[in-house]
């Protein structure tokens, strides 16, 4: 029993060390990320740096959703915070948030996220009237 828990504790320790940038596939490597909001900013924001670009990753990743919007009630005075996610191959992954409440990705619904979640983006934005 023991040597074949040591067996599957190498294995995933050489697993674990094999992941390196240059061993993440094209299309999951990001090489860029930009941040747009018109009502906020004429210029668009670009992050190359790793820790920002993680940072971002972070919060789209584990940010909670509440359940799917209903588009109808959404308010359309909120600003619209895009996030593009540029691939090693070129892809694009688009992220849209309107305000502090609502998220989708690419063309998907509309889904509700918790408003001091949501200040996340709205940071990057000092002067945005919404970020009062």
């Amino acid at each position: 029993m023991r040597q074949f828990l040591a067996s599957i504790l190498t294995s995933f320790a050489l697993f674990c060390t094999a992941i390196t940038p240059e061993a993440i596939p094209p299309d999951y490597l990001i090489t860029k990320i930009t941040v747009t909001c018109p009502d906020c900013s004429p210029a668009p924001l670009q992050f190359t740096d790793q820790q920002a670009m993680n940072q971002i990753l972070q919060y789209l990743r584990t940010v909670p959703l509440y359940g799917q919007a209903d588009t109808d009630s959404m308010d359309s005075f909120l600003p619209l915070y895009t996030v593009q996610l540029t691939h090693a191959t070129g892809r694009i992954t688009e992220y849209n948030q309107l305000g502090a409440e609502y998220l989708s990705k690419n063309d998907s619904p509309w889904y509700h996220i918790d408003p001091e979640d949501g200040r996340f983006l709205i940071a990057f934005f000092p002067n945005s009237l919404y970020n009062d």
